[in-house]
């Protein structure tokens, strides 16, 4: 029985010692975010202040052509320096795509570590959880923007051509169309998931705090959501944050379903979302599940075309 004891005393420490070292593991990689997110900034900074340099040397070039007395060396120091602006351009341009896919690999860690974390929920208080929700969803992979033109995919045809080649182009135009719609659907996949469970997290605190506020020996009142204003419900925790969140995500979504839904099979389904404002959290993930019809029935159409 002692040897019992110890060896389970020994697993909660092992336990404990785990979760302890993924929060530190979280603390570190959002230092290291900070610092790459701050050096992709400065990039930015450097490459727009780049491309104003070259749009002010372009104009003095154009205005040096335009001179009926050319000065032929002043002309070509010019054009120098629009050459060296352009190689400087071509670098910083690179240098912001290296420092955003590692951005991007670098969410994408954060993102385990704390599933890992809520995973492992019963070890922290609510806050905790609900900052590491919270967090979770602000480091959700957003929507990519489509790389195919919904004109062109409506006007391809590979039956309707005698040409092979042409043929070939469209169907290949096709398929690449395709491939974009999957990569989106398994992002909104994981978002959906994230949602769902933020939810279920709130409904679980919703229902403690209903239990504990129902007591009449306690002194003090909780406000549970079920009290707070509708546009508030399904963000405990901090709804001004939340709102924040599910507005910048929603409007990536509203876009995508306004970009498609004009090509879609005419059906009573069919709407634009212009005017709408996603306010909660069960409302996006409304707005997610539209997008993942509106985006699996796009596909179909195209495999349509792609099978005939």
């Amino acid at each position: 029985m002692i040897i019992r004891f110890f060896i389970n005393i020994s697993i909660i420490c092992l336990f404990l010692t785990h979760i302890s070292g993924s929060a530190q593991e979280t603390d570190r990689l959002e230092q290291e975010l900070a610092g790459l997110e701050k050096q992709k900034n400065e990039l930015v900074s450097i490459l727009n202040y780049q491309q104003e340099r070259l749009n002010d040397q372009l104009t003095i070039i154009d205005k040096l052509k335009s001179q009926k007395a050319k000065n032929e060396n002043t002309l070509r120091s010019a054009l120098s320096v629009s050459k060296s602006l352009s190689d400087s351009i071509v670098i910083t341009k690179a240098s912001v795509r290296n420092a955003d896919d590692q951005i991007k690999a670098l969410k994408k860690r954060l993102r385990l570590e704390y599933s890992r974390l809520i995973e492992s929920g019963d070890s922290y208080s609510d806050s905790l959880l609900t900052e590491y929700h919270l967090r979770r969803l602000e480091l959700s992979p957003q929507l990519h923007d489509l790389s195919f033109d919904p004109r062109k995919i409506q006007k391809a045809d590979p039956d309707a051509t005698g040409d092979s080649l042409e043929k070939k182009i469209m169907k290949n135009y096709l398929e690449l169309a395709v491939t974009d719609i999957d990569s989106n659907l398994k992002i909104i996949t994981e978002a959906e998931n994230d949602i769902r469970q933020q939810l279920s997290f709130n409904e679980k605190t919703e229902r403690f705090l209903d239990n504990i506020s129902d007591r009449p020996s306690w002194t003090f009142t909780i406000e549970t959501e079920t009290q707070m204003p509708e546009s508030e419900r399904g963000t405990y925790g901090d709804p001004i944050r939340a709102g924040n969140i599910i507005k910048a995500n929603s409007n990536y979504y509203i876009s995508l379903i306004n970009i498609v839904a004009p090509y879609l099979v005419k059906s009573s389904d069919q709407t634009l979302l212009h005017d709408q404002e996603i306010t909660s959290m069960q409302e996006y993930l409304d707005l997610v599940q539209k997008t993942r019809e509106y985006l699996i029935l796009y596909k179909k159409q195209i495999r349509k075309k792609l099978e005939r």
